[in-house]
């Protein structure tokens, strides 16, 4: 089957794709790196005096930016007749897009620190384990995939290394209560809809999930699984805590 630039990525799940780490993934993520470091960059130079102040206007063109693309990926599932509950945004990606842009309208501390502990490594995740590996490199399914994940890399980076916000250790549990707020509603939507948001129900080909799983079994594997999600947003922390120390 041959598929157009703007083909939904429902109709693609049994696709050529591409190869995780292959030519064409490791292409695509380091023009994501340079996409990544070019925006840190500038929202770093970017003047912060006024309340639109450059920095904030270029905050509100990433989470544009993924809001949009978002927006124009779920049309097309719309638009075909495939945007069932399974292709709802709805993944923790989706959700830290959402809170990029309330940030953008009313900052906060609680809400950035939550951005900055969900979205970083969600973001990096996405970029190093894609799920939509099945939809071919030059797809806006696949763009948007990497693109939005990118700019979620760039907005959460912007944030830590401006010192807008300060991850610290004591403060670890903001993202981890959005996490178990999240998962405490995500779980029970995938067992009645039959969803895999947050690959919680089955792990996904090609990540480290697979290997959980077979060594823990389904659902064993979810032990392992959340408790590196939380050693990584602390870890995140952590980090942050003894470079950016007081």
């Amino acid at each position: 089957m041959t598929y157009s630039f703007f083909t939904a990525e429902p109709l693609m799940v049994d696709g050529p794709g591409f190869a995780r780490f292959g030519r064409e993934h490791l292409i695509a993520l380091a023009l994501c790196l340079v996409a990544i470091n070019g925006l840190v960059r500038f929202y770093l130079q970017a003047s912060d005096d006024g309340r639109w102040s450059e920095r904030r206007r270029t905050m509100a063109t990433m989470a544009g930016a993924m809001i949009a693309m978002r927006f124009t990926h779920d049309l097309a599932c719309l638009l075909t007749g495939t945007f069932t509950p399974p292709w709802w945004p709805l993944h923790l990606c989706n959700i830290c897009e959402l809170l990029c842009l309330i940030y953008v309208m009313r900052p906060s501390e609680t809400l950035g620190l939550a951005v900055a502990g969900l979205a970083l490594p969600s973001g990096l995740l996405a970029l190093a384990f894609p799920g939509w590996y099945y939809c071919p490199m030059l797809t806006w399914a696949s763009i948007c995939g990497f693109v939005g994940h990118a700019n979620l890399v760039a907005f959460a980076l912007s944030l830590i290394l401006s010192g807008d916000v300060k991850p610290r250790l004591r403060n670890a549990w903001v993202p981890l209560a959005h996490l178990a707020c999240y998962l405490a509603v995500i779980f029970p939507f995938n067992r009645t809809f039959d969803t895999n948001f947050a690959f919680i129900n089955w792990p996904i080909e090609g990540t480290p999930l697979v290997a959980m799983a077979e060594a823990f079994g389904n659902p064993g594997y979810l032990a392992p699984y959340l408790t590196l999600m939380v050693l990584i947003i602390c870890g995140l922390f952590w980090l942050v805590d003894h470079i950016f120390e007081d």
